[in-house]
This record gives C-alpha cells, structure tokens and sequence, in this order.
C-alpha cells in the first residue's frame, strides 16, 4: 500500500519527541534489530500467523481469510498478543492515508508546536512522508523525524529537505553488529551531513556496559559534535522496563552504574560537545 503509511501507534500529546509539545506517530517497520529496543513490537509487519488469535483475552482479535483482523472496541491494551508475539510485530497496527493522518493533525494543531515520526524507522517511508510534511508545514507546524541513522541519503534527499529537524540515535561506533544486526558505516556519514545542513535538533547514545564500547562512542560523537552549537547529546542509560523477559534475561548485567554515566559526560564535554544530558 504504497499510498498508505502504517502506524503503530499515535499520540497526540509528547513533550521528550523534540521542541515542544508534538504529536508523535510510531511506524511500524524497522532496518536493524538493538537488543534492546523498546518499541521491540514495532520491528516487523505482522505476518498473519495467527499465533496472537486464541491467546486474546478480549476476543479482539480473530483470522479471517488467513489475515488477523482486529477489532479496536473489543480491546482492552493488555499487550498479550505482543508479547507472544514471535515476530516482533503486533497485529493492531492501521494503514492510514495523508487525509486520514492530517484531519488528526488539524484536530490537535492548536495545541502542538509540530510532529515527530518515530517508530520503527521513519526513512523507510520517505516518500509518503515527504508528502505529509509538505501539507503540515502549510500549518505553520514543525516536522520532526526520529532516525536510527540507518538510510541512505541520497534517496532520501526530498524528504530530509522537508524536515525541520532529526532526533538522531547513534547505537555505537563499534560493536553495531552485536549490538543491532548491522555493520553499516552510514550512520555516523550521515549525521555528519545533517549538522552541516542544521538538520540535527538533538543526538542520542544508548549506553550499555560490554555490548559496546561507550567511551570510544561518546568521544566519536561529542568530536562531531564540537563546533555545532545548541545542540543537546542525550546520554540514554539504558533501563529494562517495559523490555521483554528474554531481552531482560540477555542485557540485565549491561545496566550501567551512575558513576559511569557521569564520566561518560565528562567525556563529551572534554571533546567539545556544547550540551549534555544523562537520561535515566
């Protein structure tokens, strides 16, 4: 459905998805796979196995025609078709078209300073996407997009030119592989070009002890960094809530100390990063 986006999840109301209050929409979809990801539901496109069906409490969800069909009303949110999910999907995901997901926009417009696509991973939507950003900036209202870092520039030069502003996850500059699936060297090219456009609104790091080197990360990026003002680098520790048991049994260990964290800091003030936070 080229002409539809499909959304995992909307919230109208976000003050941590960039500047200001923001409507957030979460794709579903995802190119890498972070051992500890979060929105771990959001990876995949259901695959209509069927597994999810029996297990509903609710009686939400049923397999019609060899696709699982949900039905909203019925649902209560307690997550047990995610969790038992293999797939790292959910079956409640909606296609939405541009005119759907701008009258929900235009509800809420008075009250947010402007959007942010998360996911998932936005990019690999870019062309519908650069479609929907055009008509909300004609609302006077910011487009934000919240990136793994993990695209392709050139393809998807139109739509960085109609964003206002990316939310920029660096996973590591080393250890990607044991960390997230991947060994792309992408991510830190294109951050790179993105602060020479003033596209970047803040950087983010996820530290976790031995699944990757932190130090050697932070200085990388607090080094890019340097020179480019009033740009916030997030130091994320990372936290087990909300994760599922087999990501909690795998990275338990790798919760670093608060001490850490606060050298961590110290590190990418020392290489010129202009503001730091530690989250979590």
């Amino acid at each position: 459905m080229k002409d539809k986006l499909l959304v995992n999840q909307i919230i109208p109301f976000s003050n941590v998805d960039g500047d200001g209050n923001r409507l957030s929409i979460f794709v579903q979809g995802c190119n890498i796979n972070c051992i500890y990801c979060h929105n771990s539901e959001t990876i995949s496109h259901c695959n209509h196995c069927g597994l999810c069906v029996a297990p509903c409490p609710s009686g939400a969800l049923s397999l019609e025609n060899g696709f699982v069909k949900y039905e909203k009303r019925r649902c209560t949110g307690c997550d047990t078709c995610i969790n038992i999910c293999p797939s790292q999907s959910t079956p409640k995901a909606e296609y939405y078209n541009k005119d759907e997901l701008m009258n929900i926009i235009v509800e809420y417009g008075a009250y947010i300073r402007g959007i942010t696509v998360s996911g998932g991973e936005p990019t690999l939507n870019y062309k519908f996407l650069r479609e929907l950003f055009i008509d909300v900036k004609k609302l006077g209202l910011t487009c934000y997009i919240d990136t793994n870092g993990y695209f392709d520039f050139e393809e998807i030069y139109s739509l960085i030119e109609e964003t206002d502003g990316f939310l920029f996850d660096v996973k590591a500059v080393e250890n990607q592989f044991t960390l997230c699936g991947t060994t792309s060297e992408a991510p830190l090219k294109n951050l790179i070009s993105l602060l020479e456009m003033e596209k970047i609104a803040e950087v983010r790091t996820v530290v976790l002890s031995d699944f990757m080197d932190s130090e050697n990360t932070v200085k990388v990026v607090a080094g890019l960094l340097s020179g480019f003002n009033g740009i916030t680098y997030k130091l994320m520790k990372v936290h087990l809530t909300g994760l599922k048991r087999k990501q909690k049994e795998n990275i338990r260990k790798a919760v670093p100390t608060d001490i850490f964290m606060t050298h961590l800091k110290s590190l990418a003030y020392n290489k010129g990063a202009d503001i730091i936070k530690i989250i979590g």
